[in-house]
């Protein structure tokens, strides 16, 4: 037995050391008093007090529970509790309620789980996570979280809270043995799936009457790793064309002209229509751009405020445009990128339904610093069976500010469209483009589909995808828990992939951890940032490469593109592979390629694909760049 009892303060979290002869009584009645620690005996022990101290009470003498050897009253009376019931009914708040408890609060009010949830990251060995697992499952049951709107912060972000604990202690419990007869971490994820499915994409939760546990598995929970790095599911892919592409660039030039240029030159290819979007005054308006290196296609740049009214009152900054590294920040930021954003679509959409030409299957935004990969997309849609009629998005969606404006799909990362989603967005977005509030400056988060200064328009996009009841395809994060469509540069191009278990638990995909740890342990996702876990095989899109070179380079890194020049003789003439002969190896004589087989950059001051492509000096700078020097 103990020899004192730590109790941790609900309201400033501080601890305070009790004796056990200075303790408040342990039992009120049958039941457990609030605050109390009692001594470690059959008679009167308890797990559990009102500020969830179990950690130094929780033991109890004989043998321990089948599997996992806890010694825990808690625990006994829980797994008595549900043995009583078939697996195969879900449990229920009423049924928690019947049960005769002792060690467990016969009544849980929603201050008693707030405590419960505060307190409960603090214990440390399995036994202890075992009991936490299903104190908070019990509980939460018998409060109703999910209806509750008294839970600190708002029902949204208690609720968030409520599952990543869960889950969280689900994630420990992976690689602990197995009690017999209690919840399973298993369990834990699948009820989340099935609960989160309730609320997807919406700003405030819908109306649940009651909420259940269920124990009941899918049949095959598990797939073995080797089959899930190329997971397919929808239907089989019917034997048709290859979907069109519309990739829209929502730019500002000339500030983004390298980047775009190098977008244009690389990924905009496979694109079936490249198009830029601007909004600049008529004194700066744009023409036809012809540097994209496909205007055969038609790409050009469209000035917006040419368009739109509001696009002229607030128009594209010029110069340096410096964003707050925080989220919640950048609300007040003055930019156009809602405003643009919305105008953008609404554009698209209006001009698809008036001109065949230009009509599309699906229809991308994209930022000038995005690296989208057309072919990637194409391959996964047919995949699933998914054609221009499919009535869903498809992004990277967020779950880190869920609670506060719902799910919403990442901007850099790309938002892509079927053409009938689109065509329900524009006819939306009729009734709004046109209608703004006065000023440039966004003044708080934006809360709705509306012509808004700042700079969330993914935050905006997604309160209208909301509106419309358009959710992401179920298929955008393999079974491993990797994005297909990814806010972030590659891997290799971080400066750092390091991460903990908190930076998931931050980024509100605890459940994305449970995926990849439950099914492959040697990946060590816990030890990885969630931004950078991802399958370079079969990701769709990277986003955050301002540096023109850079994108080229992670473009050729991915579609593995290789210049036969690099292992050929190059007479140094010209950038084709005309100038190639295959009956030297480069390294023999210069001017030609040396080292190993990968295409050089362009130098300093330059731009182009690479050397072997040819380079140039960019404005202001002058010289000579040939395969093998730069003068």
């Amino acid at each position: 037995m103990p020899s004192d009892c730590l109790i941790w303060s609900a309201t400033w979290g501080t601890a305070l050391v009790w004796g056990l002869a200075e303790q408040l009584p342990c039992w009120e009645g049958d039941h457990v008093a609030p605050w109390a620690c009692c001594p470690m005996n059959d008679d009167t022990h308890s797990c559990f007090s009102h500020g969830f101290t179990h950690a130094q009470c929780c033991h109890a003498e004989g043998a321990g529970l089948s599997g996992c050897g806890c010694k825990s009253l808690y625990l006994r009376e829980v797994a008595t509790f549900l043995s009583e019931r078939p697996r195969e009914e879900a449990i229920a708040a009423k049924e928690v309620r019947r049960f005769r408890w002792r060690f467990h609060p016969a009544e849980c009010s929603t201050e008693r789980l707030w405590i419960a949830l505060r307190s409960a990251s603090r214990q440390a060995d399995q036994c202890s996570d075992w009991e936490k697992l299903h104190f908070i499952v019990l509980c939460g049951l018998q409060a109703k979280w999910w209806q509750s709107d008294e839970l600190p912060h708002g029902r949204q972000v208690g609720v968030d809270h409520f599952w990543d604990l869960i889950l969280s202690t689900a994630v420990k419990l992976l690689s602990a043995p197995r009690c017999a007869q209690l919840l399973t971490p298993q369990e834990a994820y699948e009820n989340f799936q099935r609960f989160d499915s309730y609320y997807t994409s919406s700003t405030s939760f819908r109306h649940i009457a009651d909420f259940t546990w269920h124990r009941a598995l899918p049949a095959s929970p598990l797939a073995p790793p080797a089959q899930l790095h190329g997971h397919r599911t929808g239907r089989p892919a019917h034997a048709t064309a290859a979907p069109s592409v519309h990739c829209s660039v929502l730019a500002r030039l000339p500030e983004d002209r390298a980047q775009v240029r190098a977008a244009a030159a690389t990924w905009g290819r496979s694109c079936d229509l490249f198009e830029v979007y601007v909004a600049r005054p008529a004194d700066r308006a744009p023409g036809a751009w012809t540097g994209t290196g496909s205007s055969h296609r038609g790409d050009q740049v469209v000035n917006l405020a040419m368009e739109y009214p509001v696009m002229k009152v607030h128009p594209d900054q010029r110069g340096g445009s410096k964003l707050s590294p925080s989220m919640q920040s950048r609300r007040f930021q003055t930019t156009n990128l809602i405003r643009k954003t919305l105008a953008m679509w609404h554009f698209v959409g209006s001009r698809s339904t008036e001109e065949n030409g230009r009509f599309a299957d699906f229809v991308c935004r994209l930022d000038p610093d995005t690296l989208f990969l057309a072919e990637r997309f194409r391959r996964f849609v047919q995949q699933q069976g998914l054609d221009r009629e499919s009535m869903v998005y498809f992004g990277q969606v967020h779950h880190f500010m869920r609670g506060l404006v719902g799910y919403f799909p990442d901007g850099g990362a790309g938002i892509c469209l079927p053409a009938r989603a689109l065509e329900a967005f524009t006819y939306l977005l009729g009734f709004i483009v046109h209608v703004y509030s006065g000023g440039n400056r966004s003044k708080d988060l934006p809360s709705s589909c509306q012509m808004l200064p700042g700079h969330l328009d993914d935050v905006v996009t997604g309160l209208c995808f909301q509106k419309l009841n358009l959710l992401p395809h179920p298929a955008l994060v393999t079974p491993l828990g990797q994005n297909l469509f990814n806010s972030d540069v590659l891997p290799r191009d971080a400066r750092s992939t390091l991460g903990r278990v908190e930076d998931w638990s931050r980024a509100r995909r605890m459940h994305h951890l449970f995926q990849c740890l439950s099914r492959c342990v040697e990946c060590n996702c816990q030890s990885l940032d969630p931004k950078y876990w991802v399958d370079e095989k079969l990701a769709i899109s990277f986003h955050g490469y301002k540096n023109a070179s850079q994108m080229r380079l992670a473009y050729r890194y991915l579609t593995r593109q290789k210049k036969s020049c690099c292992v050929h003789e190059w007479n140094g003439q010209g950038t084709g592979e005309d100038h190639c002969h295959s009956a030297k190896d480069a390294s023999e004589a210069a001017p030609y390629y040396t080292g190993s087989c990968v295409a050089e950059a362009c130098p300093e001051n330059s731009e182009g694909l690479d050397l072997g492509s040819g380079c140039s000096c960019k404005a202001g700078y002058s010289g000579t760049i040939s395969p093998t020097q730069a003068t």
